[in-house]
């Protein structure tokens, strides 16, 4: 009998933003003068999490499986 059931999670963090004080200076200037800056592509720390909780009556709560 799971207690908790979650499906699909998945979690994107944009990296990078300042990358050094020359290159934050240069993308600065470059958007003032109307170029485009060249954007970070996402990180994924989760993609298409499922796991379950169960209430077992000897150990308490557990996690059931977790598959990544």
């Amino acid at each position: 009998m799971a207690i908790i059931e979650v499906n699909h999670v998945t979690k994107e963090y944009r990296l990078g933003h300042m990358k050094s004080l020359k290159q934050t200076a240069l993308n600065t200037f470059s958007r003032l003068r109307g170029r485009a800056v060249p954007k970070q592509e996402p990180f994924k720390a989760l993609d298409d999490v499922d796991f379950k909780v169960d209430i077992c009556p000897l150990q308490g709560i557990k996690l059931k499986s977790c598959m990544i």
